[in-house]
């Protein structure tokens, strides 16, 4: 009984989810109550676009129409037309359910891309059966339309008996985001390619797609940053935060570990290493993820999601940022206000730049107030690191506020405005005001 509550469950589930390969609308895939009716037309047209080609979908209602007219009469020599594309659709069946393919798949992808790069896609493809197999496909059906091959899928005309072959593609997303790769799908399209006979691998991979970017030549950074002291202890926990600063003669008290023994050796006398605490300059990085949300009915009848271009630029100049700071030894505190609060802290090197990117690729757009969400106590840690880059999608009195309240902190901010159509009236006279068009378009360079 156990079991066939768990298998119900498990199909339930799986049923909701909706198939993996195929792109569905968001209305079917994100919306809160999901219909059976939908989602079992939505599943009817994914096994359709599985297993039959797109010329065997035109034989297919060419043959209906053929079949359907030879019934309507007995004496008529159409009806051999219809009973050779019924010998045909009988023996591809048969013959491509004999020999389908057994294949253990493996696939390898990077972790991360940039958006508009192509990543180079790799399968290791072994036949487990002891015949060969013909016309194999890899990955045909793409999750999303936003990524799709740069060229054509991964084939293979023929593998032999019990051999591995290495093959590979290139997929390519225009689109920042975190794309859920399904299991893959090999297909064989043997004898007659009417009918595809597939064979699934077993892992599910995730890909980010961080924002494409262009590196700045420079950033004007805020007068008045506040040094944190401790910095590397607190960051990269990796030694002592203290930096060399010189020998000294030895006093009662030092530590004996810090003789430094070539000296003594030459003056006769103790003499230890000095240190001091090692400064860091810290800066925080607030990224406003308000986009305009398109209605619910314009939702309904739109298969694609809309494309949020200030998002989009405003993303991308937060990765430029980053970039820029890192380099310059910057410890950067991102903060991705939305329904959620993002804050990432990174350390002093490049390698943090990564983890930076991969929360820009998952930030979803809010479609309310986002500054809302920042609390007094994520205010407060943002005033006690003392300078902060402020990018904005509009100016409105929630975000003159925000400023006002981190002006009054002892905090210094640097105010960047990212618009699309109409540049903001009313914005201060001290903020960096950019359009998007520019910043996709790899304009922006100082900033």
């Amino acid at each position: 009984m156990r079991r066939i509550t768990s298998f119900y469950k498990d199909f339930r589930r799986r049923f909701y989810d909706g198939p993996d390969w195929i792109e569905l609308p968001s209305y079917v895939r994100n919306s809160s109550y999901r219909s059976p009716t939908l989602l079992l037309v939505a599943w009817a047209y994914a096994f359709y676009t599985l297993f039959l080609t797109v010329p065997g979908r035109i034989i297919i209602a060419i043959s209906f129409l053929i079949v359907s007219y030879s019934l309507t009469l007995l004496q008529n020599p159409i009806r051999i037309l219809a009973f050779s594309l019924l010998a045909i659709f009988a023996t591809d069946f048969i013959i491509g359910f004999l020999l389908k393919p057994r294949l253990r798949i493996r696939r390898e992808i990077p972790v991360r891309v940039r958006a508009g790069c192509p990543v180079r896609v790799d399968y290791y493809v072994k036949n487990l059966r002891s015949i060969p197999t013909w016309n194999i496909n890899l990955d045909n059906h793409t999750p999303s339309s936003s990524i799709k091959h740069s060229d054509n899928p991964a084939t293979a005309e023929y593998i032999a008996a019990g051999a591995e072959v290495n093959l590979s593609t290139f997929l390519i997303s225009e689109r920042r985001g975190v794309y859920n790769l399904p299991a893959t799908i090999a297909d064989s399209t043997f004898p007659f390619g009417v009918f595809r006979w597939t064979s699934h691998g077993h892992d599910i991979q995730r890909l980010l797609i961080y924002p494409d970017y262009r590196s700045l030549n420079s950033v004007g950074l805020p007068v008045g940053q506040r040094y944190q002291r401790n910095a590397i202890a607190r960051i990269s926990k990796v030694g002592e935060s203290m930096e060399f600063l010189g020998c000294r003669e030895f006093r009662t008290g030092d530590n004996p570990r810090h003789i430094h023994w070539p000296s003594t050796a030459r003056t006769g006398a103790l003499v230890v290493r000095e240190f001091q605490e090692e400064y860091l300059s810290r800066m925080a990085l607030i990224v406003d993820t308000s986009a305009r949300v398109p209605s619910a009915l314009r939702r309904f009848f739109t298969m694609k999601e809309h494309a949020h271009t200030d998002l989009e630029a405003a993303l991308s100049l937060s990765a430029a940022v980053s970039e820029h700071l890192l380099k310059g030894d910057f410890v950067v505190d991102i903060f991705a206000a939305g329904p959620e609060v993002y804050h990432l802290k990174t350390g002093r090197s490049l390698a943090q730049f990564e983890n930076i990117l991969d929360i820009l690729a998952c930030i979803d757009p809010c479609s309310g107030e986002c500054f809302g969400a920042l609390r007094p106590e994520v205010l407060n840690e943002i005033a006690s690191i003392g300078s902060v880059i402020l990018i904005l999608l509009k100016w409105d009195g929630t975000r003159e506020r925000l400023v006002s309240q981190l002006a009054e902190s002892g905090t210094v901010v640097k105010t960047i405005i990212v618009y699309d159509k109409v540049a903001p009236q009313n914005a201060p006279h001290d903020a960096v005001i950019i359009n998007c068009a520019d910043i996709l378009a790899g304009n922006v360079k100082d900033i």
